[in-house]
């Protein structure tokens, strides 16, 4: 899956999962750039577990959610699910 695909998946979760964001967020291309951390969009690790499952549900990964625990960006978590929606599509194909 593209990358440009996934930061969509993960707007699309940040809004789903936070009212607060989803008000800085109204133009998302323009506020949300790869050095944005999620804790700047009020996402505090409650709401970053629901996300990460949101996007393992949506990506058919199946991993702890502890593995990502080291991701605290944009760029960190697309390239996190980037690399692990790859990895699934080899592994299944």
């Amino acid at each position: 899956m593209e990358k440009v695909k996934i930061r969509k998946m993960l707007i699309e979760a940040i809004v789903e999962v936070s009212p607060f964001s989803a008000a800085i967020l109204q133009d998302a291309d323009e506020k949300l750039t790869k050095e944005t951390y999620l804790v700047d969009l009020g996402i505090n690790s409650i709401d970053y577990a629901h996300i990460a499952t949101i996007l393992l549900e949506k990506l058919d990964i199946s991993l702890p959610l502890d593995v990502f625990t080291k991701t605290n960006n944009v760029s960190d978590v697309v390239e996190l699910f980037y690399s692990l929606s790859e990895q699934n599509s080899a592994f299944v194909h």
